[in-house]
């Protein structure tokens, strides 16, 4: 039956957390304890109901995202808005570093495409942005692609799958036209 259940407590409190499913098991990555920002990360194991403590990441971050890649992207340390990225290695349980974003930001909506990482809006510090950016984990690299039409911060992102002509969803569309009655 699909029902919800209590989980097992993590060991810390986390506000403004990171999460991705990896292996089976959902990763909570830093976040903030309503004292410092955090870099410890837990995995749960759902068939055990238990969260474990696994590697630290190097930087202590909240406000910023996970992806199913094992990629952990930007965020907020507490003074400043990041641009350095880093990757779980499952096989060897330790965080690596990959190259920094283009810009620093949190804040921002992030998915996979394509085993593509895609960084989209959020907040750099001084403003919201409308930029998005594409990292190519296999290239290891950074690139800029179409921006947004306008600035968006503390946004989600997902993809969708089996949709027959995708472009309809993506790309701009020229405007609809107006009901007779004016609505």
């Amino acid at each position: 039956m699909d029902l919800w259940h209590q989980a097992a407590p993590m060991h810390s409190r986390r506000c403004y957390v990171s999460a991705a499913v990896l292996d089976g098991c959902i990763f909570a990555m830093g976040g903030y304890d309503g004292h410092t920002r955090l870099n410890s990360v837990e995995r749960y194991e759902p068939d055990s109901n238990q969260w474990s403590l696994v590697a630290s990441m190097h930087e202590h971050r909240s406000d910023a995202s996970a992806s199913t890649l094992g990629n952990m992207v930007g965020g907020f340390d507490g003074e400043s808005r990041l641009s350095s990225a880093e990757a779980y290695s499952p096989a060897t349980g330790a965080w690596r570093p990959v190259p920094s974003m283009i810009s620093a930001r949190g804040n921002f909506g992030l998915a996979v495409l394509g085993e593509l990482l895609y960084v989209v809006g959020g907040h750099d510090g001084l403003s919201t942005t409308f930029n998005i950016k594409r990292y190519d984990d296999e290239a290891e690299r950074w690139s800029s692609v179409r921006d947004m039409t306008v600035s968006r911060s503390e946004l989600s992102c997902c993809v969708v799958s089996g949709l027959a002509d995708l472009t309809q969803y993506a790309f701009p569309r020229p405007p609809l036209e107006p009901h007779q009655d004016g609505f």
